[in-house]
């Protein structure tokens, strides 16, 4: 890790107050998300991002994500085409830059996963966060 790649104590309490404090239905999900990407990406750095928690690869956000009053907010920072079957398979919400999990609808684990993959990816490549 390097020194601007830190993780800043507010940004980390924070973000344990943000789940902390969700609603009940957005606790467990919001939970859930942040384990599968501090799993999933090496080195993980957590931060803010847009004001809403975030974990970075290699200095760049590969997804931010929060609480909403009917759902979970999952903002993959790249690319959100190729996903529209996904999507649809899951019974989800998405637009240009955002996926929205209702609370009753399981946490999507392996959608996410691939989510993470290819941003990790595009990272690696050096890809701009979108194209338009």
């Amino acid at each position: 890790m390097t020194k601007e790649e830190k993780e800043n104590p507010k940004d980390l309490q924070f973000i344990k107050d943000h789940i902390d404090n969700a609603p009940t239905e957005a606790r467990k999900k919001l939970q859930e998300i942040r384990k599968i990407l501090l799993e999933e990406i090496p080195n993980p750095v957590e931060g803010l991002s847009y004001s809403m928690p975030t974990v970075r690869y290699k200095g760049k956000a590969v997804i931010c994500y929060c609480a909403w009053k009917n759902h979970v907010g999952f903002y993959p920072m790249g690319e959100m085409s190729g996903y529209d079957d996904d999507i649809k398979g899951l019974k989800l919400t998405a637009s240009k830059g955002a996926v929205q999990i209702p609370f009753d609808v399981k946490t999507p684990t392996a959608f996410i996963k691939k989510v993470i993959k290819n941003r990790m990816k595009a990272i690696d490549a050096g890809k701009p966060m979108y194209t338009r």
